[in-house]
């Protein structure tokens, strides 16, 4: 039995950082896109848009499963509300 509370333990930790590393990866898509938007051709505009689109959803997928988890996680709410920040950022 203590085996699998061990075993739990480990796939909740592993579920936490790639939770957090996704939403990390997702706040540097945006400060790369804020920079690139300029440069962005006309005729490819709204294909930038669609694929800032589905970076925001991942980022709100992150926010959603952090605070719904965020007793079991023990995420800080800094690291949540910069989150958050970003995420409102592009909406």
């Amino acid at each position: 039995m203590s085996s699998k509370g061990k075993q739990r333990a480990h796939y909740l930790n592993q579920n936490q950082k790639l939770i957090v590393d996704v939403a990390r990866a997702c706040c540097a898509v945006f400060s790369l896109a804020k920079k690139m938007e300029s440069d962005i051709k006309k005729n490819i505009i709204s294909d930038f848009y669609i694929g800032c689109e589905c970076v925001r959803v991942a980022l709100k997928g992150c926010i959603l499963n952090l605070e719904a988890n965020e007793e079991l996680f023990g995420v800080k709410e800094k690291s949540l509300n910069i989150y958050k920040r970003i995420e409102k950022q592009w909406q």
